[in-house]
């Protein structure tokens, strides 16, 4: 997911008022480059673009690489 257009990276954390999905951190518009946009394999809130913290990326991260291993047993 890193070749998102910045303008779509922009809209998804201004729709989530520059907080984290998973913590509930915000953070100032000017430290924008601290919320990566995450793509989802189930939609939360509808949704399957959401801005995460560092800390919750990773989390996310090793979740969805649990879900897919066991989905190929």
């Amino acid at each position: 997911m890193t070749h998102l257009k910045k303008e779509i990276k922009t809209n998804v954390r201004k729709r989530a008022h520059w907080t984290c999905a998973g913590c509930g951190t915000k953070f100032a518009p000017k430290n924008h480059d601290l919320l990566t946009v995450h793509h989802t394999i189930k939609p939360i809130n509808g949704e399957h673009l959401i801005p995460l913290c560092h800390d919750c990326h990773v989390k996310a991260e090793k979740e969805e690489q649990k879900l897919k291993g066991s989905k190929s047993r």
